[in-house]
């Protein structure tokens, strides 16, 4: 699965974000920052899908969900229907 946060270390904010978000795979407008220490960052995702992950058994007739993330921000939202 993708990763949703990361721990940065970094000597200023804009250098974190450029690096968190490489790490997160997303553009920097996507990343939230927040400092936890000199030179440390916590970033995660401001937006993401739900994302699940099925472990299925060699034999093919069982099926498992080995991991699941919420959506996260505006992902998280339900459509609109008209």
């Amino acid at each position: 699965m993708r990763e949703r946060t990361a721990l940065i270390a970094a000597d200023t904010e804009a250098l974190a974000l450029d690096r968190a978000a490489t790490a997160l795979a997303t553009s920097s407008a996507n990343v939230h920052l927040v400092a936890m220490r000199a030179g440390t960052y916590q970033a995660s995702l401001r937006n993401a899908d739900a994302e699940i992950e099925v472990a299925i058994a060699e034999d093919r007739m069982t099926a498992t969900v080995a991991a699941a993330g919420p959506a996260i921000g505006k992902a998280s939202r339900s459509p609109r229907r008209a």
